[in-house]
Order: C-alpha cells, then sequence, then structure tokens
C-alpha cells in the first residue's frame, strides 16, 4: 500500500463541517445511560450533495474516489475523516474496503500499516466515529444484542411506565425517527 502523504490544503473544510455538524447535533444516550450527541443518517445524506462531496474532493483527489462511490458506501466514513481532518487517508480506508458497511471499526483491519501517522489516524477515527453512527433501531435490532458502550441510542425520550422490585423498571422509549430502519415509526417498551 502505497502511504498517503499528508496533502492537506487547510483545515477550513473540517472547521466548516464541524460548526454544521454542532448546529445540527442530536441528543441520545450511550451504553452507560450517560447523555451523548449525534449525527443522524438522515442529516449527513441531507448534507452531502453531490456538489459539496466534489468540492472536498478537489482539495483531497484519492484514486477511485467519485461523488458516487462515497455518497452511494462512505458517507459516515467520509464524515469522520472530514470530521477529524483526516480527509487525505480516504484512499487507505477505501483500499482496505473500510465503507459504512463496516463501522462502528472496534478494530484496525487485518494488514493495516501500523506507523505513527497512521495510528493517530485510526485513534482519532475510532474515538468520533459514534458520533455518526447512532444506532439504528429496527423492530428486531434490539433483542439480544449486546452493543458497545459508546454506541449512541437516538433516544428521543424516555418515560417510566412501571417500577418494579429491586432496580427494575419498565420503560416507554421514543427514538428520533431519523434513525429507525422502517416506514413507520414504533416504540420500544424496555425493562
Amino acid at each position: 500500500m502505497a502511504l498517503s502523504v499528508s496533502r492537506r490544503p487547510s483545515g477550513l473544510h473540517s472547521m466548516s463541517f464541524a460548526k454544521w455538524t454542532d448546529n445540527i447535533k442530536r441528543s441520545g444516550e450511550d451504553g452507560n445511560g450517560q447523555p451523548a450527541e449525534f449525527v443522524s443518517p438522515y442529516d449527513l445524506t441531507t448534507y452531502w450533495s453531490h456538489k459539496r462531496v466534489r468540492e472536498f474532493l478537489k482539495d483531497y483527489p484519492a484514486p477511485g474516489a467519485t461523488a458516487e462511490t462515497i455518497l452511494s458506501a462512505y458517507t459516515r466514513v467520509f464524515s469522520i475523516l472530514v470530521f477529524t481532518d483526516h480527509l487525505d487517508y480516504l484512499p487507505e480506508f477505501m483500499e482496505y474496503g473500510l465503507n459504512d458497511g463496516s463501522l462502528p471499526l472496534t478494530q484496525r483491519p487485518f494488514g493495516w500499516p501500523e506507523n505513527r501517522q497512521l495510528d493517530q489516524v485510526f485513534e482519532d477515527f475510532q474515538k468520533y466515529q459514534w458520533k455518526f453512527c447512532p444506532f439504528e433501531v429496527s423492530r428486531h435490532s434490539l433483542v439480544g444484542q449486546r452493543l458497545d458502550t459508546r454506541h449512541i441510542l437516538p433516544i428521543n425520550s424516555k418515560k417510566v411506565i412501571r417500577e418494579l422490585r429491586g432496580e427494575s423498571e419498565v420503560i416507554r422509549v421514543d427514538f428520533h425517527a431519523d434513525c429507525i430502519v422502517s416506514s413507520t415509526a414504533w416504540q420500544c417498551i424496555a425493562c
């Protein structure tokens, strides 16, 4: 693999994108029940137009990276790399097939080179990916699944319905509609 030499034109793209994410962020909870902010998949697809992706790619050319490729398989990866000001490493992510379907990344892919620059890129990516990878809720996604505590649950509101013995309670949870994988919104009752 040919290691990318940093060719950063400026951090203006990253600052502009970070400001946008700060304005559009939504609130949810991480796996420990603590407040956590995220950007919904819908908001990302709205933000990243073909024109905007092409503008970014002019400053960060990457072999095989077209607006169509980014928008069809790398929207979140692209967003995380822009947010962390590491878009110049997009070719490495593409070479290793690290697209949106492989997120969240919990470990380096097989064969990923170890060097100081790539270590920092991967560390930043892993740290900030959660903001762009809220849990996508479906009728069956919460059944028996163990999530990383850093995963953000897109909880819009919750209400205790009934307290049971000990510390157990029945809670009604409403999720952000943009993070529900289904044509109709639904609610989940959890213990």
